[in-house]
């Protein structure tokens, strides 16, 4: 069988005759058993029959059955098991169904749908292979029923459906549906004998009870379809003795833990007799050799009365000598005391000398990067003042200073008050703070992040790599989580253990102070750094500096810059267009430099971002820290052994990596499209372009074809980037710091990037990147790429190193050591 086992063993999921007992055997049996009252001398198909059990009872109404299963191993149990002259087992999985069309009359799909997320095409599939008039008996747990209410996951469940959505998804392939529940419950039954009847159900709610038709609450729905008048099927009961049933099995194996419990307190009571008479026994001797000592103590007495009268001869001749020492121990003390203060002077100018070098060292290179962000402010601040959208936006700008200028009123105002009413309890906790510091406590970092830091997204990885760094060079600083998962975005968060000593999962969006307290459950909250990571986690700033000595603050993209980029697009749009959406951005701008002014310190994702937050008045101490290539996802690339595949031997294949989440993305996808792409395959008829990236691409269907593939979220970037011959980066608007730019170079791909795109990077038009913003000069840069591959393989291996030069975490590591104060000496 070619290594494939006939024996199977229950795993928790798929059920197995004689191996598991209970509700789970009541549920699949009474299931097969409705089912084989529609299959009497039909064709059946058994999908996903596991064990094959199920297609057995089938067998003995049905003319021919056939089950199906994904696992080899489910398959070749079967066959070994059942070994009936109408029964056949295959393997084939729901959406590709190893059977003819309309090849059977009844398809039996037992608690199958809630395993794998391709449901429309399993559907397909069964209304391929069913014969006009074909019946579909389906059954599938209801989510609300069977995880929300009880709190349940299952971890063999891909996609579950609630009663709403399997009804959707059933009726558009079928025209007639009949619904079953299913629950196993502990009751009476009362049934009638002669003839079938109506059925109700009843349950007693206190001192109250209720009366249902069908089954009140039911786990599992199960449902019959087809396109014709729909056949009956009879419901009712299957019966199991009450000591066989899941909740007294449960009881047996809780009263035999708790006997077992009882048996090791007996033994530990025996152990405790026989250790207290040991210790009674101890006892007496200790007595014994207290009398022995006492005897001794007497005669010492004795002794010591003689030395006594020994020492008082002695002293008398002592002091005799001591009045001709006294003079020289008073010459030598001085002595001594003079070499002394001398040493420890000397000692204390050589540590200050060491000291005031390192401090010039830090002083010199912290003066390096401010002059640098000076003079890159400088030009970016000239370009703007020089440009006609300066001009046209004085009265916005205006604006903003008498809405700061009102703020910065309103602030100092409630400060005046809150100082009178709580002044001290502010200076108290300050104290606290910095005495805990000072007294030698080992110090704590707070991340408060609106997104979990996890690799699904751009913003959490780059939050990872920075927080693995500190781990790194700094094992003794506690690294605390303040955040709220959303699985559906953030994917796995194991990494955050790894990195988090503790990690508080917040079960609401709001961050606040208060959450935090009750996840603590009364754990003292205080740290020299709180780090505040995207938006809206500064609207509880405020709050954070009653447990805070630094408040750091990082936005990622910068609202601020983003709205003055969007006040470029109105004006070239027409003043009309976007209006709605410029609003909203400005309050988020307007929110941000008042955050920027109340931290201690801003960190933006580009340096050209924070030279404009300190342009526009959010504040002096501003710095920005580029995203550089994580460790996490760009290992081997990072690895000094990484060799970079030439361009002749990959495919003319350009990508385009990104969030298309955001609209900036979007729309730059939008306009290549529309734009570029008709314009390369002109030129290059059999190149092809691929889409990377998480967010909704529905609006992009309609381009998809053999030219285009939209691939979506994947778990690793590489293998794409490597598989391709360029890279892009059409960003129209928006600010931030562009890494997909340096994630094409680390892997060795050359890029074509629009202006704004490169702003900030350190790549050179025509030497490391193609620079484009219009549709002609972009699609020309492309395929210079595409078919010129020395020129290619000339601008990657640039890319390359000018990456790993200036794009590395490591290369960031004293400046991440100096936002965070994290170079002063560690204590636990």
């Amino acid at each position: 069988m070619n290594g494939i086992s006939p024996d199977l063993e229950f795993d928790g999921e798929r059920f197995i005759p004689n191996q598991a007992h209970g509700d789970i055997e009541l549920e699949h049996f009474h299931r097969y058993l409705l089912a084989c009252e529609l299959a009497t001398q039909k064709i059946v198909l058994d999908i996903a029959c596991g064990a094959g059990y199920g297609s057995a009872m089938l067998a003995r109404q049905a003319a021919y059955v056939i089950g199906v299963d994904i696992s080899e191993n489910a398959v070749a149990h079967a066959r070994s098991k059942y070994q009936v002259a109408n029964l056949d087992f295959r393997q084939g999985s729901c959406s590709a169904i190893p059977l003819p069309d309309a090849s059977v009359d009844l398809v039996v799909s037992f608690e199958t749908i809630e395993h794998h997320s391709d449901h429309e095409e399993m559907m397909l599939e069964i209304k391929r292979v069913l014969r006009p008039g074909g019946v579909l008996i389906i059954s599938s747990p209801d989510k609300l029923e069977y995880s929300d209410k009880p709190g349940y996951s299952n971890e063999f469940h891909v996609k579950e459906l609630y009663r709403e959505e399997l009804d959707s998804l059933l009726s558009r392939y079928f025209k007639n549906l009949d619904w079953y529940g299913q629950r196993v419950a502990f009751g009476s039954v009362v049934l009638r004998e002669n003839s079938s009847g109506p059925v109700k159900s009843y349950a007693l709610n206190g001192q109250s009870e209720e009366s249902h038709h069908g089954v009140p609450n039911a786990v599992y729905l199960i449902v019959v379809a087809s396109d014709v008048n729909l056949p009956f099927i009879s419901s009712g009961i299957l019966d199991l003795p009450v000591m066989e049933s899941s909740a007294v099995l449960v009881l047996r194996q809780h009263t035999e833990r708790l006997e077992g419990a009882v048996a090791g307190l007996k033994d530990t009571v025996n152990s405790l007799v026989f250790d207290r008479d040991g210790h009674k026994a101890a006892v007496t001797e200790l007595q014994r050799q207290i009398t022995y000592l006492n005897e001794l103590r007497c005669e010492e007495a004795g002794r010591l009365n003689e030395i006594i009268a020994e020492r008082d001869s002695l002293r008398q001749h002592t002091e005799r000598l001591e009045g001709a020492v006294a003079g020289l121990k008073d010459t030598v003390n001085s002595l001594v005391f003079d070499r002394d203060g001398h040493k420890a002077a000397v000692t204390e100018l050589q540590r200050q000398i060491t000291y005031l070098n390192e401090l010039r060292c830090e002083e010199a290179g912290r003066l390096n990067e401010i002059i640098a962000e000076r003079d890159s402010a400088r030009m970016e601040l000239t370009s703007v003042y020089m440009s006609r959208s300066w001009y046209l936006t004085a009265p916005l700008r205006g604006f903003v200073r008498v809405f700061l200028r009102v703020h910065d009123r309103r602030v100092n105002s409630e400060s005046r008050v809150v100082g009178q009413l709580s002044g001290s309890t502010s200076i108290a906790v300050s104290d606290a703070l910095e005495t805990s510091v000072e007294a030698g406590v080992k110090r704590r970092i707070l991340l408060v992040s609106y997104y979990c830091p996890t690799r699904t997204h751009a913003g959490g990885l780059r939050i990872l790599d920075i927080y693995m760094l500190i781990k790194q060079h700094y094992p003794d600083v506690q690294l605390d989580l303040f955040t709220y998962h959303r699985p559906s975005v953030d994917g796995s968060i194991a990494d955050v253990y790894q990195v988090f000593d503790n990690v508080y999962l917040s079960p609401i969006e709001g961050l606040s102070l208060s959450v935090l307290r009750k996840l603590a459950q009364g754990i003292e909250l205080r740290y020299e750094v709180v780090d505040l990571q995207f938006h809206r986690t500064a609207y509880y700033l405020d709050e954070f500096k009653e447990i805070a000595l630094r408040i750091l603050f990082t936005p990622m993209e910068s609202q601020a810059k983003a709205l003055y980029l969007e006040i470029l697009n109105l004006i070239k749009a027409g003043a009309g267009a976007g209006l709605k959406r410029f609003t909203a951005q400005f309050k988020l701008a307007y929110e941000e430099i008042i955050f920027s002014r109340k931290v201690d310190e801003v960190v933006c994702v580009s340096r050209t971002d924070a030279a404009f937050i300190r342009a526009v008045g959010g504040g002096q101490h501003v710095r920005g820290i580029e995203t550089g290539i994580s460790s996490l996802e760009f290992a081997d690339a990072l690895n000094d052994s990484f060799l970079q595949v030439p361009a002749c031997k990959r495919p003319k294949v350009v990508i385009y990596i990104a969030y298309f989440g955001s609209e900036t993305n979007v729309n730059a996808l939008r306009w290549y499209l529309q734009s570029v792409h008709p314009l390369i395959i002109e030129s290059v008829p059999d190149y092809k372009f691929v889409v990377v990236g998480r967010g909704d691409l529905s609006s992009f269907e309609s381009y998809k074809g053999s030219q285009v593939e939209l691939v979506g979220e994947v778990p690793a970037l590489a293998p794409y980037i490597n598989s391709a011959k360029l890279g892009i980066a059409p960003a129209l608007s928006g600010s931030g710091f562009r890494g997909k730019v340096n994630q094409y170079a680390v892997l060795g791909i050359p890029a074509v990037v629009s202006l704004i795109a490169l702003k900030g990077l350190a790549y050179r038009d025509g030497e490391s990147v193609f620079v484009a913003d219009s549709s002609q000069d972009f699609a020309n840069r492309c395929i210079r790429l595409l078919t010129d591959n020395e020129l290619n393989d000339q601008m990657a291996k640039k890319a390359r190193q000018l990456c790993l030069d200036n794009y590395t975490w490591a290369s960031k590591w004293p400046r991440i050591e100096s936002i965070y104060g994290l170079k002063k000496s560690v204590t636990c």
